[in-house]
């Protein structure tokens, strides 16, 4: 990341390379969705239904936001990415979607014959 002055001096705004921001939008979204497929089979193999799931959900990807926020971005996600809140919010709802399609997969799986 470049710092370049804007019309204020004193003042630096950041400069982002939109092939790297692109690169690491695209590492996000492969992290979170191979995160969500997994937690989606643990909901299904432990038989979570209803909101249970959906609990698990939620507390999979807090973690999950936090370790990328901490480990990942070493606590500076405005480095990499224009927005800091990116990392949280990014691809929740896409996220989701792979959740419950890999907890419905595992739970039919599993207890088929429950």
């Amino acid at each position: 990341m470049a710092s370049a002055t804007a019309g204020t001096p004193g003042i630096t705004t950041p400069v982002y390379f939109d092939p790297h921001v692109l690169a690491n939008n695209r590492t996000l979204d492969n992290i979170q969705t191979l995160s969500c497929a997994a937690a989606g089979c643990a909901a299904g193999i432990l038989g979570l239904a209803g909101w249970a799931g959906f609990i698990l959900y939620t507390a999979s990807w807090s973690t999950l936001a936090a370790l990328l926020f901490l480990l990942k971005a070493q606590s500076q996600p405005t480095r990499y990415f224009p927005s800091a809140a990116g990392i949280a919010t990014h691809g929740i709802f896409s996220g989701l979607f792979t959740f419950v399609l890999f907890w419905t997969l595992a739970f039919n799986l599993v207890h088929v014959y429950d």
